[in-house]
């Protein structure tokens, strides 16, 4: 082959060399083999031609022969990938499909700087590409951006520059066993080659950061759903010093406050397998000031070369790197994020100065999701607490006015049945109404703290008509000193319903208080029963049985309708009617119809009213069947 070859370059002298060995290593081979083998295999491998230009056993096809659009085309396609592996693959095929190199690498800058494995690298060791020799020659190329051809230990080495203009990639190398230079032909595809792969490799360079930052980016959306799940702030402050050791991998991380002294603590200290720790050595007070000053992060990649602030941690062993940043909620410091790589093997962190730039505003944020979620809690816990007390004082205060009342009550009634004159009986009566208005007021004030305490009832089945036609015969006593008519519908076959009916017959007497404080003498009060037949008026879709109060009153202005439920609300500007032993104001405490609402949702009902000014008001609760 080697033969056949330099008689095709018309390289003659090296043709006959390699021709008179080739007949050598003929002749070696036929050792042993009797005459007639021997003859045979002579004549079969031409041992007896004299003439190097008459050997012709193996069919040479020239490398300038394929074409180069092709070669091109199939290197632009490796544009449109995305795998880094498959671009890699390709771009080994396609040198080796149109170099046959002995050995090939592709160095990338920052490969030579670390020393790191090759981006490529075939037959040939990472020792040998970065020693001595070699780097010279990388460094050389990539300078004077030219291909530099070397002979080094008797093989031909080119160097190739990966560079467009001032940026600067890499550097290829294609080496020899020692055969023949490159040829012209071969040169100027490596020139070719030279620019497609510099546009390649910034392109892969360019899809390894776009891979690094969306997995960053993810890494990033995780820790922020992880910190948002934490609503302690002891808790958050632990969480947040051991994602960021993670995120940067450095190997301490600590929490800075300052104390009312305006003396640093370590509030949080850890290792990077998230121990405790014991030792402070080297955290510089100068870094920790000058971030407070200015409220920006500070990166210090080696504090061994830093002009800045290297010289006042007073440290000669091994380099690292610290990064200070301040935690900063709603303008103000919370704390100091603080990391460094100190004795680490790595000795640097890995700082991505955007993606900690968004750390940082998720770290703020989740602090201040944190405090607003705590003052939340202590204020719920305040209400909670003066809820409790409320409860208390209510219950205290009820029972302590009850017991005086009860004996006021006793008096009134003992002066009522002696002899007195008109204006005196006048006054007792006077003052037996007020005393039974005032045990009203403090029973609705014990129901209202009662069922606001309630969060079950015990509901049984109960006969709803027999129970509705007790509520009318009470309404009728009420009413009978004002002429009022009460009617009563009840729709036909209507089944048991589970209530409670101590409470419910207490829903029914508030509204019905209200029906006839709110209408006139000789007007009419409409109870009422059937099964829902609108929408509005069934629960989660289904069924339910509707009880109304229906009057013809003054009805309630629609500006106030949507509060009339409210805790301690009272209609203003309406008249008020006296039936016999009750008198009827609208000056009560407004907490009927609260009660009645809190009675209706224990029975997983709803309530609502209708109402039109001057026409009458109707109150509907809808109840489960």
């Amino acid at each position: 082959m080697m033969v056949q070859i330099y008689d095709y370059l018309k390289i003659r002298r090296k043709a006959e060399q390699s021709f008179v060995k080739y007949k050598e290593l003929v002749l070696e081979a036929t050792v042993g083999l009797n005459a007639k083998d021997k003859e045979i295999y002579l004549q079969n491998k031409k041992h007896y031609l004299k003439d190097h230009t008459e050997l012709h056993s193996i069919k040479i096809a020239p490398r300038k022969h394929l074409k180069e659009e092709r070669w091109q085309d199939e290197l632009f396609d490796i544009l449109k990938l995305r795998e880094e592996s498959r671009m890699k693959f390709l771009i080994n095929r396609t040198v080796n499909k149109l170099l046959s190199p002995d050995s090939f690498a592709i160095v990338l800058k920052e490969d030579m700087v670390s020393n790191s494995t090759p981006f490529l690298h075939t037959n040939i060791d990472t020792s040998t590409l970065y020693s001595k020799r070699y780097l010279k020659q990388i460094k050389l190329c990539l300078e004077r951006s030219t291909i530099i051809r070397r002979s080094i230990e008797s093989k031909h080495v080119i160097f190739v520059p990966l560079k467009i203009k001032s940026t600067e990639v890499g550097c290829m190398i294609l080496a020899d066993n020692g055969e023949l230079p490159l040829q012209t032909e071969e040169f100027n595809i490596v020139k070719i080659l030279r620019l497609h792969l510099t546009t390649i490799m910034i392109r892969i360079k360019e899809f390894a950061t776009l891979n690094k930052d969306m997995e960053l980016m993810e890494k990033l959306v995780e820790i922020t759903r992880n910190f948002f799940s934490i609503l302690s702030v002891d808790k958050l402050e632990q969480e947040v010093i051991a994602v960021a050791l993670d995120f940067t991998e450095g190997s301490r991380g600590f929490l800075i406050k300052k104390d009312k002294f305006e003396n640093y603590v370590y509030k949080i200290a850890l290792d990077d397998s998230k121990h405790l720790l014991k030792s402070y050595a080297f955290i510089s007070k100068t870094i920790l000031s000058e971030v407070q000053q200015l409220k920006q992060p500070i990166h210090i990649k080696d504090v061994i070369e830093d002009k800045i602030f290297g010289s006042y941690l007073e440290y000669s062993g091994d380099a690292f790197s610290i990064y200070c940043a301040p935690i900063l909620v709603d303008g103000n410091i919370h704390g100091y994020l603080y990391l460094d790589s100190y004795n680490s093997d790595a000795g640097k962190m890995l700082i991505n100065r955007e993606f900690m730039k968004l750390l940082l505003i998720q770290i703020s944020v989740a602090f201040k999701n944190a405090m607003q979620y705590e003052s939340l809690m202590f204020k719920n816990l305040e209400i909670s607490s003066l809820d409790n007390l409320k409860n208390d004082f209510i219950n205290i205060a009820s029972h302590e006015l009850n017991t005086p009342l009860t004996t006021l009550l006793g008096y009134t009634r003992k002066l009522s049945r002696s002899k007195l004159d008109k204006a005196d009986k006048e006054t007792v009566l006077l003052m037996k109404q007020s005393v039974s208005r005032m045990q009203r007021l403090i029973k609705e004030l014990l129901d209202f703290n009662k069922y606001q305490m309630t969060t079950k009832l015990n509901l049984e089945a109960v006969n709803i008509k027999a129970l509705m036609k007790d509520i009318a015969e009470e309404a009728e006593q009420i009413s009978s000193f004002r002429h009022m008519q009460i009617k009563l519908e009840i729709e036909e076959n209507l089944n048991n319903i589970h209530l409670h009916p101590q409470s419910f017959r207490l829903i029914m007497h508030h509204i019905i208080i209200n029906s006839i404080r709110f209408t006139k003498d000789f007007g009419t009060i409409t109870l009422g029963v059937r099964r829902s037949t609108f929408q509005q008026e069934e629960i989660d879709g289904k069924p339910t049985l509707v009880i109304y109060i229906q009057d013809n009153g003054i009805g309630i202005p629609e500006s106030q309708l949507t509060k009339v439920f409210q805790k301690f609300y009272e209609l203003t500007d309406i008249v008020s009617h006296s039936s016999g032993n009750l008198e009827f104001k609208s000056s009560g405490l407004g907490i009927g119809l609260s009660i009645a609402k809190k009675i209706v949702e224990l029975h997983n009902g709803k309530i609502w009213i209708n109402s039109k000014e001057n026409e009458g008001t109707t109150v509907f609760i809808s109840l489960p069947i």
